[in-house]
């Protein structure tokens, strides 16, 4: 069967490879550090990618909007790896049904948490992948709609069933609760819900399917683009900005979830409210920027603060090497997360080695650095940003 479903995709995942694994000696630091970022993540997330925050859904946007060569077969396998993970949730008649474990499904997986409703209307099983956090499903949705895979109807290889990780997206909480699924993760569940539902202009996923049937979501109160976005533009502190909780308007901002918030809002800044919070927001991220061109969220200078705001800028059209809001007299977010670059491994640390610190090589933040730098470079050689996948699909790959 795998090797069926390899056949199968080898014709319909042709994912463009614009880059190529070595780095010409020509090229910028940067983006010798982006290549051999790209081969750290590739050559350590053995033998294929895997469902998980790290070394899962982020390797796998790294590798596929970089362009990078991987071996044969290494996407198909995640594809597939996925397509298990789908087939081991617990089916529910019950929409509602809080969080729930298949035990061993097989496939190299232990364990699977979350749940799949059957939609009669479509013959689709809608997915909560967990019920308290919906950015398990959207990160999700990033990886697959990076390999071209119409996340809407996904058909598994392994029993036929078709799967969408969109609609409930859509949903409230659940029948009794009407505020949005995923709100109750803090600024981070409708921020990274946005990001997904633009990735293929999803933009009304309670249209793709029936909403009567669905706890308490309906037609008439399903959630739309304009409720998250006020959502989030509601959330925004007094300094400028956001943070996880988005309930205490005092509270300072956090540079990440301001950062990320921004690329949520990145699509919609003709908006004259968006325009202004993103302006708010940028000036903040500039007067705490540190001379060194960094950021020191949580007490600590670090690679991933300087990637996300990477990936906002681009996102906005702006170059985070050369606009001057962001170019600090010992650098600018780029020449920061090269800070953190390991030349022996390919690597990033976290935190940076000192006297009294070694450092380690983080996972985390080699895959948080790489696909800023990927950002970044799609932004210098004029391609759609990081998380726009319009040129995937595009190329036929949803056929």
């Amino acid at each position: 069967m795998r090797k069926l479903f390899a056949m199968m995709l080898a014709i319909a995942l042709v994912i463009p490879t614009i880059s190529v694994n070595a780095a010409p000696p020509s090229q910028p630091d940067w983006e010798v550090a982006m290549h051999r970022g790209m081969s750290f993540i590739h050559e350590n997330v053995q033998p294929h990618p895997l469902f998980g925050f790290v070394g899962g859904e982020w390797a796998v946007l790294a590798l596929a909007r970089g362009g990078y060569d991987v071996r044969e077969g290494y996407f198909e396998d995640y594809i597939a790896h996925i397509a298990a993970r789908l087939d081991a949730l617990v089916i529910s008649t019950d929409p509602n049904q809080v969080d729930a474990w298949a035990p061993n499904p097989g496939y190299g997986i232990n364990q699977v948490r979350g749940t799949a409703v059957l939609n009669p209307a479509t013959g689709r099983y809608e997915v909560r992948l967990m019920n308290q956090q919906t950015t398990e499903n959207s990160r999700q949705i990033l990886a697959l709609a990076a390999l071209g895979v119409d996340v809407t109807n996904f058909t598994s290889p392994h029993t036929g069933r078709t799967f969408d990780l969109v609609s409930r997206l859509g949903n409230r909480h659940s029948e009794t609760d009407s505020r949005m699924w995923g709100e109750l993760q803090g600024t981070n569940g409708p921020v990274w819900a946005l990001i997904a539902l633009n990735t293929h202009g999803w933009e009304t996923p309670f249209e793709i399917t029936d909403r009567n049937w669905v706890g308490g979501t309906t037609r008439g109160n399903a959630v739309t683009h304009d409720e998250r976005i006020t959502w989030i533009l509601d959330r925004e502190l007094y300094a400028g900005g956001w943070d996880l909780g988005g309930m205490d308007r005092d509270a300072l901002p956090d540079p990440d979830i301001t950062a990320m918030t921004i690329q949520s809002l990145a699509p919609y800044v003709y908006r004259p409210e968006v325009s202004e919070a993103i302006d708010r927001a940028l000036d903040w991220l500039s007067a705490t920027q540190l001379n060194n061109g960094g950021w020191g969220a949580w007490g600590a200078d670090n690679v991933q603060s300087a990637a996300q705001v990477v990936v906002a800028l681009t996102a906005l059209g702006y170059d985070p090497m050369t606009d001057q809001r962001f170019v600090k007299p010992g650098g600018n977010p780029v020449t920061t997360m090269l800070r953190f670059f390991d030349e022996e491994t390919g690597g990033f640390y976290h935190p940076l080695p000192s006297p009294n610190n070694p450092g380690e090589i983080s996972g985390m933040a080699t895959e948080q650095a790489t696909y800023a730098l990927i950002a970044y470079w799609r932004f210098v050689n004029e391609m759609t940003p990081l998380y726009d996948m319009s040129d995937v699909f595009e190329e036929g790959l949803d056929s």
